[in-house]
């Protein structure tokens, strides 16, 4: 396993009791922290890893129907998927409506002996804000 910086759920970087940049100390947590970065990030925001991202922006301004739930779920399987940090775990992802404007993508991932790490992103369709702007 590689040495990861530990993320708050915020997003930022973590400190460690005596105030050093804290340190993931498990691999589930590394691959949490892993599958999030990818999923929160669009392809190209990382110079140093350009590949890396779901695009889930994509999704802004399509409709919520069945067609747009799974375009969300194969971004997510692709962003997953696309390099060796998480693509040999078995994984399952599902997008649910949660209102006409936004989705919710579930993540079920298998990561060593630990129980089934689940993770969810919320995406705002914008689909009102996009529909407003062609008429106007």
């Amino acid at each position: 396993m590689s040495i990861d910086c530990y993320f708050s759920e915020e997003g930022d970087i973590a400190l460690s009791s005596d105030g050093d940049i804290a340190l993931v100390e498990d691999a589930w947590r590394s691959h949490s922290q892993q599958a999030y970065i990818r999923l929160r990030t669009s392809i190209g925001d990382y110079l140093l890893f350009p590949e890396m991202g779901a695009d889930l922006d994509r999704l802004i301004g399509e409709p919520q129907n069945e067609k747009t739930g799974r375009l969300a779920e194969y971004l997510v399987q692709r962003a997953l998927s696309r390099d060796s940090v998480l693509s040999g775990y078995p994984l399952t992802v599902k997008a649910i409506p949660m209102s006409l404007q936004s989705i919710r993508i579930d993540v079920y991932l298998t990561v060593g002996n630990r129980a089934e790490l689940v993770l969810s992103v919320n995406q705002d369709l914008g689909s009102e804000d996009f529909q407003n702007e062609l008429e106007a």
